[in-house]
């Protein structure tokens, strides 16, 4: 029976994990929606708090910038205003640095409860006996660790452009760009297939069987995520074309047609990785 069970897995395919996918689907169409509408809800949530704290953020940092140069002619000066002036920016900066930790903490509750809610009714296509509570708090466990390197990697990536863009100080903004762009590709290729592997397993066996699966199952992997690079690149297409004839038309249907897939996506990934790691 092992052997047997063995030879089926061999032998699927990809394509059999699209199709045997779109068949779940089929079976239960309206259920399909309701991840399609917590994403949606999802990005209006999370921009809007991403642009409150960013332009809290960008205020107290402009006029940072305004104050150093002033600050720098009083104390060249030895102006008695100086010393107020001084205290003004150790409150700018003070602020930043709350609002930016805010952000941070903001960023990983909201996308940890929209996130961990959308995969679960993926999952649920899958593992029929999936359990709402347990997921979520795993999936917050090790949404812990992206989250994260997620916030390092963006520090080396900011910091450069601060200091290039704004300052004029020279730094190796060049060659931190494309690092940290493969260093984020490389975090969502092991994010993602730890999400899925949450339906089944724990914090530990979660974290360590995205690197395993990852690694040993790479090439399969790749191929998967390749076509839906492909997919979105000629949704990008069609909507940069309907953008010529109508801006809201584009906004609708690149809503109807996006978050779809994207639970499609989940919903392959999760049957995926439930065979790579049986």
């Amino acid at each position: 029976m092992m052997k047997r069970k063995m030879e089926k897995r061999k032998k699927k395919t990809i394509v059999n994990y699209f199709s045997d996918s779109f068949v779940l689907i089929k079976k239960n169409p309206l259920y399909f929606f309701i991840p399609v509408l917590i994403d949606i809800t999802f990005i209006f949530a999370f921009f809007f708090v991403y642009h409150f704290f960013l332009s809290k953020i960008m205020n107290n940092f402009f006029s940072l910038l305004m104050m150093t140069g002033n600050s720098l002619q009083g104390i060249i000066e030895e102006s008695p205003e100086s010393v107020l002036l001084m205290h003004q920016m150790n409150s700018a900066i003070t602020a930043i640095i709350l609002w930016v930790i805010s952000l941070i903490i903001s960023s990983y509750f909201i996308y940890s409860i929209f996130q961990s809610a959308s995969w679960f009714f993926a999952g649920k296509f899958v593992h029929k006996k999936l359990i709402l509570k347990q997921y979520i708090k795993r999936f917050f466990a090790v949404n812990i660790v992206w989250h994260i390197a997620f916030v390092l990697i963006s520090y080396f990536y900011v910091r450069a452009v601060i200091m290039t863009d704004i300052f004029n100080i020279y730094s190796n903004l060049q060659a931190v760009k494309p690092i940290s762009l493969i260093f984020m590709i490389t975090l969502a290729y092991f994010s993602l297939i730890s999400y899925a592997l949450i339906t089944e397993k724990g914090f530990r066996k979660s974290i360590k069987g995205c690197f395993v699966i990852g690694f040993k199952r790479f090439f399969s992997l790749i191929c998967f995520f390749a076509v839906f690079v492909l997919i979105f690149l000629i949704i990008d297409l069609l909507l940069k074309a309907i953008f010529l004839i109508s801006e809201p038309v584009m906004l609708i249907i690149g809503i109807i047609i996006i978050f779809p897939i994207i639970t499609y996506f989940r919903i392959v990934l999760i049957s995926l990785i439930k065979d790579f790691s049986g």
